[in-house]
């Protein structure tokens, strides 16, 4: 069931009306660079710091006058996190924002693919996301195209997502309750059931890690038998299923794609992870919690 078009209508975006937000938590001083370097293509770049204490390598970003830095000087999850920067944005007058993890490595010309489209982005887009490679070796996630073009889809990664800072205050902002995991899709999804439109530039603009590093020669972009703590299977299950519970039958294809990537989930679990019982057990409470609408807290 395709959503109807919100009668909220906006600007194209312009290279002024753009800043760069970024999530950190304990960055290296390789991501503090990624981030440095990201940040050249904004006119401004907001950073919140959920480490505690503040992460000391973030000191040579204090240094960049076009770059902002908040402590918030402990773990407040990803999604408070970027309502915090998203409001800061606001009210310095820019109408939109690119998120990117603290990992993830922008392109030189990223921005200037992003705001030129072949095609015309349509007045109601909320949230347009890009392409990316998570290893040198591998292909792009999306058969990329030979120029920048806006392709419609059920939902993008938070990572290189350009959104529209009027649709995320329409729908009261990314999902707190979430803390971490899924609530890109969540977000889209609501921005969809408003009448947004929400699209990808399939073209290749970034390198985005996918979960913790592995040297698993089965890791891929459906199957990452990542070393995350077994409290990521419960949040990844939880809120997954919590997603597709309060969007089906409206969303019933990506639904059964993401039902699919849960049982793809809980295969690799038993086949490649450690901590199997644990893992799995964390699984299956976040399914049902998930199902109850139980969002628990989750302790790190």
């Amino acid at each position: 069931m395709k959503p109807e078009a919100s009668s909220e209508k906006y600007s194209p975006p312009a290279y002024t009306d753009v800043a760069l937000v970024v999530i950190t938590y304990n960055p290296s001083e390789q991501c503090v660079q990624n981030i440095a370097d990201a940040s050249r293509q904004f006119c401004k770049c907001f950073v919140a710091d959920n480490s505690d204490p503040h992460a000391q390598a973030l000191s040579y970003l204090r240094e960049t006058s076009h770059i902002e830095i908040i402590s918030n000087n402990e773990n407040l999850g990803l999604a408070a996190a970027l309502n915090e920067l998203a409001n800061m944005a606001l009210e310095r007058g820019f109408a939109w924002i690119v998120t990117t993890d603290q990992d993830t490595l922008l392109l030189p010309n990223f921005l200037q693919e992003m705001l030129s489209s072949k095609n015309p982005y349509p007045a109601n887009l909320a949230a347009v996301g890009c392409n990316y490679r998570h290893d040198a070796k591998a292909g792009a996630r999306f058969k990329p195209s030979p120029q920048p073009r806006f392709k419609e889809k059920a939902t993008v990664i938070t990572s290189g997502c350009l959104t529209n800072l009027g649709a995320w205050k329409t729908i009261g902002g990314f999902n707190t309750d979430f803390f971490i995991d899924a609530i890109d899709h969540e977000f889209c999804l609501r921005l969809r059931k408003a009448g947004f439109a929400v699209g990808l530039n399939p073209r290749v603009l970034m390198h985005h890690e996918i979960g913790e590093n592995s040297d698993s020669k089965y890791r891929s972009y459906f199957v990452s038998p990542h070393q995350h703590p077994s409290w990521r299977n419960y949040t990844s299950a939880r809120n997954t299923t919590y997603t597709m519970r309060h969007h089906f039958p409206r969303e019933a294809r990506w639904c059964l794609k993401r039902s699919l990537s849960l049982t793809l989930e809980l295969v690799a679990i038993f086949i490649f992870a450690d901590k199997k019982i644990e893992r799995a057990r964390a699984f299956f409470k976040g399914i049902r919690h998930g199902w109850a609408g139980k969002l628990e807290g989750v302790a790190i």
